[in-house]
């Protein structure tokens, strides 16, 4: 209806100021007014108005009304029968909803002797409905809560409603989140669900209802939940028996927190059960859960951290604790005295161990009077002094944990007698020499026992005596006692340096190898040498001592300490020890200089005399200190800590020729003192170090490491001075490609006032003013690894490109003549001396790295700098610089490893099909194989390690999404290096390296196809290689098994589901050829007498030889290769095809290779149909019966098994 049923004016309005008349006048309208079609819009719409007319019904009017009303529920139910699932319409569903909206309004008013027939015909319809599956869950809930209105209220009928409702809560509650507040309604409705007679024929859907809905975790959760478990199962006992058969199903799968709510429920349905019916829950329910926790097993459920022992002790010390009065004790002890004290005495160590956790849980276990008491008391504490010598070590830590849980809590009621014995016991057991564990179980023990004030004392005057225990053999002890020292700390009583005293904790701190017990040692340690509120003469004083005591313990003081210490309080004692060393050096260059050592006087600073003086080891010590101290704290520093930043400063700088003169004997210090100047960034004082720097790379030897240069390099850039180091390495470079050697780059640094520009400016001899004369001592080998140094170092690399990309770019120009010299030697021309093979090879590789870090740079400040309307696509890279270098390694050094080989046959594409055999022949479209003669020679070897360390250098530049325009070429250029026969391994891990991360990267058709011939022509040389070494095929394996492996799991997570697809047919070249490769390394590792059957499925297919101990020792891959199968169900629709169309050819290696899969699928399918992997598990063994009734004479594999089979 469009309008209301009142006047417009006064819709909506009170109906007390209407007057009855004008509500008796639109009830008649109301009713007169609706049909089945505009109902539901009717009664939303007038919903408020009719809530308070109801009672002005007539009793006419109800009649009609509710007869309307039934007989359109039984027209929206017609058309279905029983439980069928039917659907109707959403108008219906709307008139339905409205109908039980209508009977909420009328039976929340109505009584008995005014409820009309057809709303009593509605009700006990719709709930008849509520077992049909044609409704939703909302409406299920809402008719039931209207039956339960109706029950509640006591109205005519309801107990036909009653059952319906039951099942209805019973089905939702079982359910993981039950909608709305089923379970608070189930409880609500307890006590007419008790009137029930659940044993009868007519009521047991209600007790399977029930008892199934019992089996959810959801009742143990809920207040209103745990309330009706205890109703049901005290009201009446036998149904309570039924639930605790149902929670038996359950309780592998409960939680700790689960489990102990269930042990309430057990116990307070005992409690509040009659007299009489106890006795039937202590036999059945509560006595069967004690005979359980006695004998449960100790292994995890299903990889948990549970056992069927903690979920059961987890009840029963549910039922321990809520046992307070004497009758409930009583209870517990006459369930326990036929089991528990034999069973502390069994034979079973497992049976001892649950015993005693059991026991320690109900201690003290009283007799009916004091005496009884007395002597009951006594024989447990005998009891438990036997568990703490019990011959199995697991047994004595379970009594060591439960002693210590009594001691705790009952620790002003023991005998002085069982705490001295216990206590001695205790003791001995901490040096246990047979368990870690029974050692780290007592320092865990004591600090549960240090839980009780009381304790205290005691304690003060025992734990010394454990102090070795901080130095046990087993890193699980030594925490556990810095847990306790730690513990201490909070407490006034006792003082862990009492214990414990700083030199043995240092002492510990310095043999330390565990990380995290170093912090904690540290976290201890650390408020002796950073106190607060004291003077530096004490804190210097502290921080020598501690030096003096264990250097080593100092350096990870340093190290860790920025955890607890405030940047301020750390870097106070860093620079003390700075001054110190300051203070020591000068007096020890004064000693040099004088004769008399007592006019050595002081430096002006705080005084300190001769008998003070450090030692030169105490030296050495503070200089380790400051270095470790900065380092880890340097970005804290330059953020935060800009006064410590220059104090430092001020100090290394006034005396860095000091510093540098002393420490100078010495490299490793050097070392570290370079270091140290390196991380506080540049000034104007380093000229002492910059020089020494200078100095000490000039007079390496040209074919000195980076781990020689390394650290004078980045010092050189941090002090801003990288233009230097790279103008003396380029000079160097430059000497190689002159025959006289009189071109060079100039020395230093150009000043800006003298910076002028030369002619041709693309030469990069031309960057820098040029000077002729001979260059002395070059060291191009040196140069050529220093910038490829700078160039990998990242914040090196940052500051080369920001401030000499020019010159760093006109240098690649023409450092492009090493491709010359390269052509050159290897044609055998004649060349200089100094450009040897080792630096054509780094130099072609720095060049190859040169061209593609300047051509992705200039590439991002095109970005960067590009226009808002310009095209700025991550797409047009193109790296011309870099696929020229690609480009030139395919026409100048593939030609140079490689020759044609005019004995293959010359295909369109490798054979893909046939058996692994075939795979692993095959031949190349090439028709390159490498060179036999002359491998060995020095050109041979300089042309593959260049083909080499280029290829592996542009898997990791070029491998992003933006360099897909270089990305072809590189393709290209590798495939046509991996399409020579007989390459090394090296060719075939960057193969996988490339292979691995391209699966990631969303790249166009062509890509993939090219990225497809990559995997095949890998795959080809991994098994090739192993197939020609049959003496070790594991070694040879090796080399590419990581890769191989990070390949293959790279497959179960790739995007490019159209290139699995068309790589079905390679993807079952290799699963069948990884089997058959792992079956030859395993014959010849092993031989032929040590093999057994591998499982009865296997047995009548394959020869003995074939049959091996454990499947795990046969495919390590075929477990990967079998995830890539289980996640993408339907390319492993087209693997089964493509095997089944081949199955006629596979031999018996490759056909158990395939079942060896199978097996693997059949315990975790993943998306895979059991069905179809059965249907194709019958076609192998149908193949396997006809390979065995041949004798395998023509069988096509025979070559592919070793001859020791």
């Amino acid at each position: 209806m469009s309008t209301s049923l009142l006047d417009n004016d006064n819709s909506g309005s009170d109906l007390s100021q209407l007057g009855e008349p004008r509500v008796r006048k639109f009830v008649s309208r109301f009713i007169k007014s609706i049909d089945a079609k505009n109902y539901s819009e009717v009664f939303s719409k007038e919903k408020s108005v009719i809530e308070d007319a109801v009672l002005l019904f007539t009793k006419v009017q109800l009649i009609s009304l509710w007869e309307k009303l039934h007989n359109w529920t039984e027209e929206i139910f017609s058309g279905v029968e029983g439980n069928e699932v039917e659907l109707i319409s959403d108008e219906q569903k709307n008139l339905l909803n409205a109908v039980v909206d209508t009977g909420f309004l009328f039976a929340e008013v109505l009584d008995l002797t005014s409820i009309p027939e057809g709303l009593v015909q509605c009700v006990t319809f719709l709930n008849s409905k509520l077992l049909c599956k044609v409704l939703t869950d909302q409406q299920l809930l809402t008719i039931s809560s209207l039956s339960e209105k109706w029950i509640l209220k006591g109205l005519n009928n309801f107990e036909v409603l009653l059952p319906n409702v039951i099942i209805t809560l019973a089905h939702f509650a079982k359910r993981t989140k039950p909608q709305g507040s089923v379970l608070s309604r189930l409880w609500a409705l307890r006590r007419l669900i008790t009137t029930l007679d659940l044993f009868e024929a007519k009521n047991t859907n209600i007790k399977e209802a029930l008892l199934a809905s019992f089996e959810s975790s959801r009742y143990l959760n809920v207040n209103d939940g745990r309330k009706f478990l205890i109703y049901m199962m005290c009201k009446d006992v036998n149904f309570g028996v039924l639930m605790h058969e149902s929670f038996k199903l359950k309780i592998p799968y409960c939680t700790l927190e689960e489990c102990s709510a269930l042990g309430e429920v057990y116990f307070k349905a005992w409690k509040h059960a009659e007299e009489e019916d106890k006795p039937i829950l202590e036999e059945k329910c509560i006595q069967f859960l004690m005979d359980h926790g006695l004998v449960a097993s100790r292994s995890k459920i299903d990889g948990s951290r549970r056992s069927m022992a903690d979920i059961c002790f987890t009840i029963l010390h549910a039922i321990h604790g809520n046992a307070k009065s004497k009758n409930e004790l009583s209870m517990i002890r006459r369930l326990y005295a036929p089991i528990l004290w034999r069973t502390l005495q069994a034979p079973n160590h497992i049976a001892r161990m649950n015993a005693t956790r059991i026991f320690c849980d109900i201690f003290p276990v009283r007799g009916d009077n004091d005496r009884e008491t007395e002597e009951f008391i006594k024989k447990q504490y005998s009891i438990l002094l036997g568990l703490l010598k019990d011959g199995i070590p697991a047994v004595r830590k379970e009594a060591i944990k439960g002693t210590c849980i009594v001691l705790k809590t009952h620790w002003d009621m023991v005998s002085a007698s069982f705490l001295n014995n216990s206590m001695a016991q205790l003791a001995f057991l901490a040096f246990d020499s047979t368990s870690w564990e029974v050692r780290a179980e007592v320092i865990h023990g004591i600090g549960v026992i240090l839980e009780n004030p009381l304790s205290h004392e005691f304690f003060s005057k025992f734990l010394p005596d454990l102090k070795t225990v901080l130095h046990d053999i087993n890193q699980g002890v030594r925490e556990a006692f810095i847990d306790l020292l730690l513990s201490l700390t909070s407490l006034r009583t006792i003082k862990w340096w009492n214990i414990s005293d700083v030199t043995n904790i240092l002492h510990r701190l310095a043999a330390e190898s565990s990380e995290r017990l170093c912090i904690k040692l540290v976290k201890l340690v650390h408020p002796s040498l950073f106190p607060d509120n004291k003077s530096d003469d004490e804190m210097l004083n502290r921080a020598m001592t501690f030096v003096g005591i264990s250097p080593s313990a100092m350096l990870k003081i340093f190290r860790y300490a920025s955890k607890f210490v405030h940047l301020d309080t750390l870097f106070r004692v860093v620079i003390l020890l700075v001054r110190c060393l300051r203070r020591h050096v000068k007096q020890e260059k004064k000693k040099l200089e004088e004769t008399d050592a007592s006019t050595a006087g002081a430096d002006g600073e705080s005084a300190k005399t001769d008998e003070s003086a450090l030692s030169h080891e105490e030296a050495l010590v503070i200089i380790d200190i400051v270095a470790v101290a900065v380092y880890v704290n340097i970005a804290d520093l330059y953020e935060k800590g800009s006064e410590q930043l220059i104090e430092l400063r001020k100090h290394f700088g006034a005396t860095a020729g000091l510093f540098l003169t002393y420490f100078k004997h010495s490299s490793s210090d050097v070392k570290i003192l370079v270091f140290i100047y390196s991380l506080l960034g540049s000034s104007s004082r380093w000229t002492h170090m910059c020089g020494f720097a200078f100095k000490a790379i000039r007079e390496m030897a040209d074919s000195a490491q980076e781990a020689d240069y390394g650290y004078l390099v980045d010092a050189l850039c941090n002090w801003k001075r990288g233009d230097e180091i790279l103008d003396l390495a380029l000079e160097w470079i430059s000497v190689a490609f002159t025959q006289n050697l009189e071109t060079s780059v100039s020395k230093g640094r150009r000043s800006k006032k003298k910076k002028k520009e030369v002619d041709g400016g693309d030469d990069y001899n031309s960057v820098k003013k040029v000077r002729f004369g001979k260059v002395d001592n070059p060291k191009p080998l040196l140069g050529v690894r220093i910038v490829g140094h700078m160039l990998k170092n990242k914040s090196d690399k940052d500051h080369v490109l920001k401030k000499y990309k020019k010159e760093l770019k006109s240098f690649a120009n023409g450092f492009s003549r090493v491709l010359k010299l390269i052509e050159d030697k290897l044609c055998g021309i004649e060349t200089s001396d100094i450009a040897t093979n080792t630096f054509l090879r780094e130099a072609c590789t720095l060049l190859f790295k040169m061209s593609a870090i300047l051509d992705m740079n200039a590439y991002e400040e095109d970005e960067n700098n590009a226009d808002n309307q310009g095209p700025s696509s991550k797409e047009e890279v193109t790296m011309e610089e870099t696929q020229k270098l690609l480009n030139w390694l395919v026409i100048a050094i593939v030609p140079r490893i490689a020759v044609q080989d005019f004995t293959t046959t010359t295909t369109s594409s490798i054979p893909s099909s046939g058996s692994s055999s075939n795979f692993a022949q095959a031949r190349r479209t090439s028709g390159l194989k490498r060179q036999s003669s002359g491998s060995d020679s020095p050109d041979f070897i300089l042309a593959e390690s260049i083909l080499i360390d280029c290829l592996d250098v542009g898997s990791g530049l070029l491998l992003c999404p933006i360099n897909k325009g270089c990305l072809d070429t590189y393709l290209m250029t590798l495939k046509s290096v991996l399409e020579i026969e007989g390459l090394p391994p090296d060719f075939v891990l960057i193969g996988f390296k490339v292979i691995q991360a391209l699966l990631f990267i969303d790249v166009h058709k062509k890509m993939l196809e090219e990225l497809a011939s990559v995997i095949k022509y890998c795959l080809h040389h991994l098994f090739s290689i192993a197939a020609v070494q049959q003496d070790n095929p594991l070694h040879v394996y090796s080399e590419g098994k990581e890769a191989l492996l990070a390949v293959i799991s790279s497959l179960t997570r790739a995007h490019q589901i159209t290139f699995l697809k068309e790589f079905s047919q390679e993807f079952i070249d290799l699963l069948l050829a990884v089997a058959v490769f792992f079956m030859k390394a395993k014959v010849a590792e092993d031989g032929d007498d040590e093999k057994e059957n591998l499982s009865q499925t296997a047995q009548p297919i394959l020869p003995a030889s074939l049959q091996f101990k454990k499947v795990s020792e046969l495919h390590p891959l075929l477990t990967i290769l079998c995830q890539v199968l289980q996640q993408k169900s339907s390319f492993a629709d087209l693997v089964f095809l493509e095997v089944e169309s081949r199955v006629d050819r596979l031999d018996r290696a490759q056909l158990y290779a395939t079942l060896v899969v199978l097996s693997t699928l059949e315990k975790d399918r993943g998306r895979l149909s059991l069905t179809r992997i059965e249907s194709f598990k019958d076609i192998l063994v149908k193949r396997g019966r006809s390979l065995a009734v041949e004798g395998d004479k023509n069988s096509e594999g025979t070559e592919s098994i070793p001859s020791t089979v």
